[in-house]
């Protein structure tokens, strides 16, 4: 059961096995994950890669935040609103640490550099943990990875201006 086109704008999951999976994608060693959600009461896994220590984790539930290696670099927990609007949200990361944004805003930031993910070689889940649990329980659009990390001015960009492709 895949997740399906919601108005040719979204892709709706329904909490329990939808998700999209799709061949390794390197991560590189500084760059950004944005995407816009709309996450129904339970919220569930937005993305993951790698299944183990060396992974990386966007989850929106107790422990809400980036995940990368051992650590949540940025925890979120409280921040990310769960109601009928679509939000968007972008972790950039790089030697000056992981940033949080939400809705084009600056909101939480951890100083400690990301574990280096750019040789996971395992696929990457959309929508749920390992193609196998913690599915995502609502709408997501946009998702993209950059290969540079974005500003605060590129973020700010991407949120008033979805159609441009920055950097």
């Amino acid at each position: 059961n895949r997740a399906k086109l919601f108005s040719g704008k979204a892709l709706d999951f329904d909490g329990v096995n939808d998700f999209v999976e799709t061949s390794a994608v390197p991560l590189p060693s500084a760059g950004a994950i944005s995407f816009y959600y709309q996450a129904d009461a339970t919220g569930g896994e937005i993305a993951e890669c790698g299944g183990s220590t060396d992974d990386f984790r966007i989850t929106i539930n107790s422990l809400c935040g980036f995940y990368t290696g051992a650590e949540y670099r940025v925890s979120t927990g409280g921040l990310w609103p769960i109601d009928d609007k679509f939000h968007f949200v972008v972790f950039t990361w790089g030697d000056f640490g992981t940033k949080f944004y939400l809705n084009g805003e600056f909101l939480k930031e951890n100083t400690n550099r990301p574990a280096d993910f750019s040789s996971i070689p395992t696929t990457l889940y959309i929508g749920a943990r390992n193609g196998s649990s913690i599915f995502f329980d609502g709408q997501m659009a946009g998702f993209k990875i950059f290969n540079t990390a974005l500003t605060a001015a590129q973020v700010a960009d991407l949120y008033n201006n979805p159609e441009k492709v920055v950097p």
